[in-house]
């Protein structure tokens, strides 16, 4: 929990095994599932209910409102979820002086990114 000025609050002891990075991939692995899921919605409304229905389980970037994160996934239902490349940076965990852990990039992000073919080299 963070307070009005972004620092934690939290009593609470950090798991083992449990970081940032692990979170983001079961996100990502949510989203996928979902995705594979959306071809299976007969129309746009229907997929809109369940959604509605969903709301409070999920989280939505406060910049993306409900019909735009509803047409967004709409607009996923042909994409071939096997063309889609997933990437993890290269980090290590790291913990700073007062406690907090973060993590630090162990490589040149434009050489990452090059050598994943983000980018051209």
């Amino acid at each position: 929990m963070l307070d009005d000025n972004g620092n934690d609050q939290s009593e609470g002891s950090t798991m083992s095994g449990v970081s940032d990075l692990s979170r983001n991939q079961r996100q990502q692995y949510i989203i996928l599932q979902l995705l594979n899921e959306v071809k299976d919605f007969s129309s746009l409304n229907e997929l809109t209910l369940f959604i509605k229905a969903l709301e409070d389980t999920f989280v939505i970037d406060e910049n993306l409102t409900l019909n735009k994160a509803v047409n967004l996934l709409w607009s996923f239902r042909g994409v071939d979820l096997d063309s889609i490349k997933q990437h993890s940076l290269p980090v290590e965990n790291y913990e700073l002086t007062d406690g907090r852990q973060v993590l630090i990039m162990t490589e040149n992000f434009s050489e990452f990114a090059a050598s994943v073919g983000i980018l051209d080299n």
